[in-house]
């Protein structure tokens, strides 16, 4: 059976430049000195999810805001959700920590 080399696909300029450039903050944002990445994780998984929302905090405290929805929200939080690893009696807590909201 032979092997076929893949293709060179790429996107369209306009996805294309927006992608390069959202990329781009989000490594300046992680890159910063003392960043949180639970934070920075959360706040791009909220744009993602919620577009057009800009306040978690307050969506989250709105008693209006259904409960299904403020679960979701928390969700959005690598702090509120768990990980195999961390099941593991062997796993270096502290270490895991620092790489989970990359995961």
């Amino acid at each position: 059976m032979p092997i076929y080399p893949l293709k060179h696909l790429s996107l369209p300029d306009p996805a294309n430049s927006l992608h390069t450039r959202w990329l781009g903050e989000l490594d300046e944002q992680l890159g910063a000195a003392g960043a949180d990445w639970n934070r920075i994780a959360r706040d791009t998984l909220f744009q993602v999810w919620f577009p057009g929302h800009t306040d978690y905090a307050g969506m989250l405290e709105d008693p209006a805001t259904p409960l299904a929805s403020r679960a979701t929200l928390l969700a959005l939080d690598p702090r509120y959700g768990t990980l195999e690893p961390e099941y593991y009696a062997d796993v270096d807590t502290e270490k895991f920590a620092r790489v989970k909201p990359l995961l």
